[in-house]
């Protein structure tokens, strides 16, 4: 098993307003990824995959971190990781921080003036299976994949287009819409709580 972690280093910070942040991008490249399962599990931010005739995992991942002062946005760079770790069966990008402590999550959330934004972008195998989960400040975008998928979103939409697998697409505060270009063999759920629901097949 092959695990990277990749530090978030500090650098200059701007302050605007009285709001501090920093920008920063990520690039990875998986090679041999044909037949492994990329997952990424996001919390703050928006999953765009798109399909490609390579045999590779092309990964951006986007950072924006914005907090009250420099001090704040210091404790975020300390405290926020994106941890990535990779398999012979799959990828999986995670994005960790004191948000993840369920245990602790009410003291975490009066104490954080920071807010940790990711935007991923990635190119995978048509045929590549996804595991994709965010909870707010961004949608979850899927073009032209035909392997199986779970899709999960809380405040955002999820678009599922030129598509050709089976699986599942979940949000609560947000559209769903989805497009076939093949009829999917196995079963589809699809589920939203306050938003629509559009699904296109082929006749």
């Amino acid at each position: 098993m092959k695990r990277t972690i990749v530090a978030l280093t500090l650098v200059a910070c701007a302050a605007t307003l009285g709001a501090a942040t920093k920008k920063d991008t990520i690039r990875r490249t998986f090679a041999n990824a044909a037949g492994r399962t990329v997952e990424v599990d996001n919390v703050f931010g928006s999953i765009t995959v798109t399909a490609h005739n390579a045999n590779t995992v092309e990964m951006v991942a986007n950072q924006d971190f914005r907090a009250d002062d420099e001090t704040e946005l210091q404790q975020a760079l300390r405290e926020v990781r994106l941890d990535i770790t990779e398999t012979a069966t799959g990828i999986r990008i995670y994005v960790d921080g004191p948000f993840r402590d369920r245990h602790d999550r009410d003291h975490r959330r009066r104490d954080q003036h920071w807010r940790p934004l990711y935007d991923f972008e990635l190119k995978v195998p048509a045929q590549t299976a996804l595991k994709l989960r965010t909870v707010t400040d961004g949608d979850v975008h899927v073009t032209g994949v035909s392997g199986a998928y779970e899709v999960s979103n809380v405040n955002g939409h999820v678009d599922l287009t030129d598509i050709g697998g089976a699986g599942s697409a979940v949000t609560v505060n947000g559209p769903i819409h989805a497009t076939f270009r093949s009829l999917p063999t196995g079963d589809l759920r699809f589920k939203t709580v306050n938003g629509s629901l559009e699904t296109t097949f082929p006749s």
